[in-house]
């Protein structure tokens, strides 16, 4: 996914949910930046957990489906109605909104942090953060990768990298599941685990990583304000 796409889509979670949502939210898409070969990557459901590494306490918890045709994610929420949708193969990003039936397709056009000084610092400041290699085909994404060897993770054989900056200072240390071929859990030195459970094999129907038909066009604005108020009438 190109990095503007990435961009727009933090946006997007930073004015629907609380800062440190959005930020833990963002990472699952900047994880598929760049997928690499689309065959290598498994048909799956799972979720994505994100907790503190010390309390163990879970932060952000999304429902994600994966293949080589696309990528959905969704917070695990009860009032949240709120989704993103890549298409891979199309190179498109969706976001929807699923009680209002409304989608918005993110494209280079938008300028979604305009007139807003917040949101644009922290998109500024987020464009050198590392990216996670949680969900990705490769380990230690924009990192250097440094096999530790291999251990255990809920019964199945992974090797455990560990993530350095170019300096060498270390970032994550990194499991990547072989049978999956993806990076299945990572602790951060920012005190932040991402995890993926509940992984199954999962055959999608053909138009699964497409918006509804029946779902309205709108800008982003109206996706996430609502829709302007009506004036009072006058003559």
């Amino acid at each position: 996914m190109p990095f503007l796409f990435v961009l727009l889509a933090q946006k997007f979670l930073f004015k629907i949910f609380t800062r440190v949502t959005f930020i833990l939210g963002l990472l699952l898409w900047s994880s598929l930046a760049a997928p690499g070969e689309l065959i290598d990557i498994p048909s799956i459901t799972a979720e994505r957990l994100i907790r503190d590494t010390h309390t163990n306490e879970v932060l952000s918890r999304d429902l994600v489906q994966l293949s080589s045709e696309g990528l959905r994610s969704r917070q695990s929420l009860p009032d949240n109605h709120l989704e993103l949708l890549q298409n891979f193969h199309d190179d498109r990003l969706w976001m929807m909104d699923w009680d209002r039936k409304i989608m918005h397709e993110v494209t280079a056009e938008d300028n979604l942090a305009n007139n807003d000084s917040e949101a644009e610092l922290f998109v500024a400041q987020q464009g050198d953060q590392p990216q996670s290699s949680v969900l990705a085909a490769e380990p230690c994404i924009d990192l250097n990768a440094v096999e530790v060897g291999l251990a255990s993770w809920r019964g199945q054989p992974v090797t455990v990298w560990r993530c350095e900056f170019a300096d060498g200072e270390p970032f994550s240390e990194l499991f990547f599941n072989e049978l999956w071929s993806l990076g299945v859990r990572e602790e951060r030195i920012d005190q932040t685990t991402i995890e993926l459970v509940n992984i199954k094999p999962t055959k999608f129907i053909s138009n699964n990583f497409y918006p509804p038909n029946y779902f309205r066009k709108t800008d982003f604005r109206e996706l996430i304000f609502g829709s302007p108020e009506i004036g009072n009438y006058s003559e």
